[in-house]
Formats: C-alpha cells, sequence, structure tokens
C-alpha cells in the first residue's frame, strides 16, 4: 500500500485530527487564556504568519524556554484555526514541526475564505491539547 505524505510526513486525515477534537468541546480551541494547555513544552509567542495572503509562504514563530529538557515535547503540528471552535479547523499546515528551531515556513492555504483565523500548535499525538495559540489574523485572496 502507497502512503501519501505531506513534508515527508506521513498524512494523518483530518477526519482523525478531528475525531480527536469533538471529545472536549470547543473550549479548547478558544485562543488566549481561555483554554486548556498540555503539560511538557514552554513554549510561548507563537506569532501570526508573516504572510496573510491565500497561496502564499509565510514564516511563523515561537519561543520555547525549556528546549532541551529531558522529559520535553520535541514536535508539534501546526493548525490553521477558525473562530467556530473545534470544528473549525481550516488545513494541517505543517506535521513534525521540531520545537528547539522557533520557527518554521508553511504554505497557506489558496483557495480560503476571507476572514479571520489563528494558528494553534498542538500536540502531535492527541490534537485536543495545545501548546500555544497565535492571536487572530485575517487571511485575504491574493490580488
Amino acid at each position: 500500500m502507497q502512503r501519501t505524505t505531506v513534508d515527508k510526513q506521513p498524512f494523518k486525515p483530518l477526519t482523525v485530527q478531528l475525531a480527536a477534537l469533538r471529545h472536549h468541546g470547543p473550549s479548547h480551541f478558544i485562543p488566549s487564556s481561555h483554554g486548556h494547555r498540555s503539560p511538557g513544552l514552554a513554549m510561548q509567542n507563537l506569532s501570526v504568519p508573516s504572510s496573510t495572503i491565500a497561496g502564499t509562504t509565510a514564516k511563523v514563530t515561537w519561543k520555547t524556554t525549556e528546549r532541551d529538557a529531558p522529559n520535553n515535547v520535541t514536535h508539534f503540528t501546526l493548525f490553521l484555526m477558525g473562530k467556530n471552535g473545534p470544528f473549525d479547523l481550516e488545513a494541517v499546515l505543517k506535521y513534525d514541526v521540531e520545537v528547539k528551531l522557533e520557527k518554521t515556513t508553511v504554505l497557506l492555504p489558496g483557495d480560503i475564505d476571507t476572514r479571520e483565523y489563528f494558528l494553534a500548535a498542538v500536540r502531535p499525538d492527541w490534537v485536543d491539547f495545545r501548546f500555544a495559540e497565535s492571536g487572530w489574523f485575517n487571511i485575504t485572496k491574493a490580488s
């Protein structure tokens, strides 16, 4: 059986990701301090994308203070989320993002609605736990 890959990592269907999100309800994807965060990763300041134009590549940065701690999480998955809670997962922007690098580049979807979004860094093996969220930002279509 052939495996589909995204960024050279095994593809995990969005239905699997959404099924895990449904377990805890919408409070787990309200940005800022309203939701629950997972232990095991000291991560702050997840930035909004450097570009907010649909179909473009963008840089995303964050800070981590315990990147070399023995029990620390070393990777996360980056979600693009809309305003309507856990059922508004717009896209998985990247799998297996390495925490200690404190930056990554993503491709924003080209066929996306112009509206408000935020980024969520989630635990790779349990997506209802998030480590950090960005602030709100608008994605606009290319002119």
